[in-house]
Order: C-alpha cells, then sequence, then structure tokens
C-alpha cells in the first residue's frame, strides 16, 4: 500500500472537469472536492483517492484558508497538505482543545469521555475505574437510563464514587433543550480570543536575550528602512544598541515629543513596532510586502489618533440607585426568596433560593448550576427547585405528611 505522501505527490493527482464545484455557506465561498481516481503507475490498478481537505473555506479572519471540519472540536486537526498556518495551529491543537469545554444541552455533540464537560473532572476517560469497559459509549446518552435519568448503576461500573457525585450534579441532557455550546477556558468572558491564546501558549517561555524577536523588529533591514525614517535625533546613536528586553523598556518609557509630528516618542515607538511586526507576518503567511512610507504614516496616523483620544474629557453622568429591603412575612410563616440568571455571552444558567423565618434569620439556602438556558427559563427552574425544596423543608417540619 502507498503512503500518504506518495499518493498526494502533485504530478500524481489529475482532477477533472466535476471534480470541484463552488457553493455559497453562510456568506463563505466553499470549494467542495468529490472523490477521484488517479494513477500512480499506468501498470497499476486505478485505486480511488480521497483529498484529505474535502472542503476547504474561504475566510479572511483566519488567514487564506479555512478547512471546515466534520466534527466542532477533533481530536486532531492535522492534514497531510496544508499551508504553513493550519499545520503551526495543528501543532498547537492538544492544548488549545485541552481549554475548551462544553455546557451541556441536548448532548448531541458531546463526546462523554474525551470532551470537557464537567470543568471540574476535565475529560472523564481520565477518571475511569481500571479495567473499565466503555468502548459502547460514545454519547452523553449512554450514561443515562431508561428515564433519561443518569444512570447511577453503570456509572458505578466505570467511575469512583466521587466523580459519579459530580455528573450527578450536572443537569441530564434533553432532546428539546437548546443545542451544546462550547465555551473558551482560557479568560473570564468564556469566549475565544487571540490575546488569551497566545499568553497560553508562550507561557513560561520568554527569552529576554532571545535575538530573533529583536532582529524582527528592529535589525532587519526592512525594519531599519522604518527606524531611519521615524527615529528622533537624540536616538540615532543608541537605538540598535542594546538587547530585546533594554530596546523595549527603553523606548516605551520614553515621553520626549518627537520634533518631527510633534507626538511623544513612547506612542510612536509601540505603533510602529505593532505595524513592523503585522507586515512581517503578511510577508510570511500571506507572500504580501508591505511599503516602508505606508508603515511610518500608519504609526504616525495611529499615535496621533490614540492621543487625541487620550486627551477626551468624558462626560459625567449620575445615577439614582434604588435600594429594596427584604420584609418580614407574618408570624408563623417561612419566607422564600429565589432568582435565576442567565449569562449573556455563554448562555450558561444558575439558579439560588434562601429560606428565612419571620424574625429574618436563616433557615435553609441553595444554588445550582443548570447548564445552557436562558433567562426565563432559568427563572421557571428557580421557582421548580423552591417548590421542590419547601416540600422537604415541610415534610422535616412535620406540616406535611409523605
Amino acid at each position: 500500500m502507498l503512503a500518504a505522501e506518495e499518493i498526494l505527490e502533485d504530478d500524481d493527482i489529475e482532477i477533472q472537469e466535476g471534480d470541484v464545484t463552488r457553493s455559497l455557506i453562510n456568506g463563505i465561498i466553499t470549494i467542495e472536492f468529490s472523490d477521484y481516481r488517479q494513477t500512480v503507475n499506468p501498470g497499476l490498478e486505478q485505486c480511488p483517492v480521497k483529498p484529505v481537505e474535502q472542503s476547504i473555506a474561504l475566510d479572511k479572519s483566519f488567514g487564506p484558508w479555512k478547512y471546515k471540519l466534520v466534527d466542532s472540536c477533533p481530536l486532531s486537526v492535522h492534514h497531510a497538505v496544508c499551508t504553513p498556518l493550519w499545520r503551526a495551529v495543528s501543532a498547537a491543537w492538544i492544548d488549545l482543545r485541552s481549554s475548551i469545554a462544553w455546557s451541556l444541552g441536548t448532548g448531541d455533540n458531546i463526546h462523554p469521555l474525551d470532551d470537557t464537560w464537567i470543568s471540574s473532572l476535565g475529560p472523564l476517560r481520565r477518571h475511569l475505574l481500571q479495567g473499565a469497559d466503555v468502548s459502547q459509549v460514545q454519547h452523553v446518552s449512554d450514561l443515562l437510563d431508561i428515564h433519561n435519568h443518569w444512570d447511577v448503576l453503570k456509572l458505578s461500573g466505570w467511575f469512583s464514587p466521587a466523580t459519579i457525585s459530580h455528573i450527578l450534579s450536572i443537569r441530564c441532557p434533553d432532546a428539546s433543550d437548546i443545542p451544546d455550546k462550547q465555551i473558551w477556558g482560557l479568560n473570564d468572558k468564556n469566549i475565544f480570543d487571540v490575546k488569551s491564546t497566545y499568553a497560553s501558549q508562550v507561557s513560561g517561555g520568554w527569552d529576554s536575550e532571545s535575538t530573533c524577536l529583536l532582529h524582527v523588529l528592529c535589525d532587519c533591514n526592512f525594519a531599519q528602512e522604518v527606524w531611519k525614517l521615524l527615529l528622533p535625533p537624540w536616538l540615532h546613536d543608541s537605538f540598535f544598541a542594546c538587547d530585546t528586553q533594554i530596546w523595549l523598556l527603553l523606548n516605551v518609557s520614553k515621553h520626549d515629543i518627537h520634533p518631527a509630528w510633534d507626538l511623544s516618542w513612547h506612542l510612536l515607538f509601540t505603533f510602529a513596532v505593532w505595524h513592523i511586526w503585522k507586515s512581517m507576518n503578511e510577508w510570511i503567511f500571506h507572500g504580501t510586502q508591505s511599503n516602508v512610507d505606508k508603515i511610518v504614516q500608519r504609526s504616525v496616523t495611529w499615535a496621533r489618533y490614540f492621543s487625541e483620544c487620550a486627551s477626551w474629557v468624558l462626560p459625567v453622568y449620575s445615577f439614582v440607585v434604588s435600594k429594596s429591603h427584604w420584609q418580614r412575612s407574618e408570624p408563623g410563616w417561612v419566607c422564600l426568596n429565589t432568582d435565576g440568571v442567565a449569562s449573556s455571552s455563554t448562555g450558561i444558567g444558575s439558579i439560588k433560593g434562601i429560606f428565612r423565618a419571620d424574625d429574618g434569620s436563616w433557615i435553609l439556602g441553595f444554588n445550582k448550576m443548570i447548564g445552557v438556558t436562558h433567562p426565563l427559563q432559568a427563572e421557571l427552574w428557580g421557582i421548580l427547585i423552591s417548590h421542590m425544596q419547601t416540600l422537604i423543608l415541610a415534610i422535616s417540619f412535620g406540616k406535611l405528611q409523605s
């Protein structure tokens, strides 16, 4: 059998009319490759070859090419034939995937053992008992009984009691619920951003003596041409004579006004570094070469815009805050206060409640995470759980016979 690299040689593949179709999906140009046959050697039989990249979507926000994946969170995104950007993503995918969690909805898109849907545990495969047979577990529904409740008997054969308690604290999936939702675990907003991703990849890897970074931003021919047009007279002698960390700290701390543009040097320097770095990336990943004069012009424009915005005086608004106070219930009665909330960004909801006696003393309190939901559903869940707790409290006080 031939290796994938041998099959996918450019000279061996012949694409004929009809093999490639183009369509528009959600405003994104999508190129679909149909199955085709190729002949490696005229003396050999034709063998079917399915391209590794079955579908490639053109997306400006993620480099020149974005690979369309069937699984929303696959175990691997490796492709034998891909762009340098995608190759870099696939190399870091294991670390990035560990930062993706799921909020349980219908349970259709979550692999119960390999995906993180219980944040305090991570993937459940790590917590399996020795010798546990989970070969048939492919969906979250495989963890449920015939009544769509967590199957404690089945779970006890796979996990420890501590792990099972975490599973039981999660609301069971419901086919009528909203779809499962992915959550980014590297920031407080639970939404993917480049900053947290970059920080996770370079954490602990900063080298203050690195000459590579200094070369890209300062010493290469392109960068030097930019700095020659930007540098104020008092920096000509010392600008190119520092190591990376001192070079950065020295320039961002200089607030002297540049005589040519009447701008603080630390602003000009900061935006020039950004545009040099960005232009280098454009050249490496897209082959687009930038003009030195344009880099200088953009750096000055951005610095001036930032300087003007920083000088604006924002209006002062006054707010009237009204306070609501808890009121005592009638003698002999217990007061229940409950609330439900849902995050506008992640959709994660929670409920809480508290029972108080007629003198205001605390009797019982509760809180519970209810997964992905919406505000109305969160309020209804709060009412339901509150009524259940009320029945339990009534029984404990002997006010209700079970």
